[in-house]
């Protein structure tokens, strides 16, 4: 028996040199409390890596109608507050909630909110051309995607991203 000091784990996980599969293996509480510390220390560094200043990116495919939009970008703004700069990206239906005709809808004034709290908004050129719908179609501070404006906010050092 290998003792470390601590208390001794009994198991069939693996066999020990020379000895049968059905030999009782003997494992050290010292090296599974080590392995059970490293995953914690490792989720904590994951959850702590998100510091204040690090991007998010915000992806929304949702009708401009949907609750999903809604929580898209009721979740922007919380993150925005905490100091994180946020780029929400609107494709496929969502690009509708960027144009003027949502403005009075719930989503539309979020939206307008959104983009006063300093969230920049990029709709994608396709999907507009897709819907029918051209630059003028949509409220101001809106931005029309490209790949330097779209991949440069998603492709930031240390950016995360949701999508929706």
């Amino acid at each position: 028996m290998i003792g470390c000091g601590g208390s001794m784990l009994r198991g069939g996980i693996g066999a020990r040199l020379g000895a049968s599969s059905s030999a009782n293996m003997e494992v050290p509480m010292n090296s599974v409390r080590s392995l059970v510390l490293a995953g914690m220390l490792g989720f904590a560094s994951a959850t702590a890596a998100f510091a204040a200043g690090d991007p998010l990116f915000v992806s929304v495919t949702s009708s401009p109608q949907a609750h999903r939009t809604e929580m898209a970008l009721m979740f922007a703004q919380n993150v925005v507050k905490k100091d994180h700069p946020v780029t929400i990206f609107l494709n496929d239906e969502a690009v509708k909630v960027a144009t003027r005709a949502s403005v009075d809808t719930a989503n539309g004034k979020l939206l307008a909110e959104a983009i006063k709290a300093g969230i920049t908004v990029i709709v994608c050129p396709n999907c507009l051309k897709y819907y029918k719908l051209a630059e003028a179609d949509l409220v101001g501070g809106v931005k029309i995607g490209n790949p330097d404006l779209t991949q440069g906010a998603l492709f930031a050092p240390n950016t995360r991203t949701l999508s929706w």
